[in-house]
């Protein structure tokens, strides 16, 4: 069964059946979701010097990735095309030698195929912490 956001509908009586069926409607959406994900898992690390954007990466096959950046001067939602890499790399340098300089800043990245088509699921937007 698929989750019904209409039920149970309001003041009816209870039937335990129905509510199960909707929770484990909504567990499946949830674990589907999760595993979306998980195929692309992008994190922003530094070293004594530079900073980086590292991924893992077990979606389907792709050619390359598209990097694409927020910076803290732009309209919210908005990203900006940054850089294509092929897809043997997992790591690309910001450009930023200091975690200071990079909050604000936000990545997002999205794997291509050979045509430079996205490739689902693009990965979530990562940004540095502050401090």
């Amino acid at each position: 069964m698929a989750f019904d956001p209409t039920k149970p509908a309001d003041h009816a009586p209870i039937v335990a059946a129905e509510l199960r069926s909707q929770f484990n409607a909504l567990q499946e959406q949830i674990t589907a979701l999760q595993q979306q994900l998980g195929a692309l898992m992008p994190v922003l690390t530094a070293n004594n010097t530079t900073m980086s954007l590292d991924w893992t990466y077990s979606g389907p096959p792709c050619d390359g990735f598209h990097i694409f950046v927020h910076q803290p001067n732009e309209a919210p939602g908005i990203f900006n095309d940054r850089v294509q890499v092929r897809g043997d790399l997992r790591t690309w340098a910001t450009g930023f030698d200091s975690p200071a300089d990079a909050v604000s800043y936000k990545y997002y990245i999205v794997p291509m195929d050979g045509d430079e088509n996205p490739l689902a699921p693009p990965s979530n937007t990562v940004n540095f912490a502050a401090g």
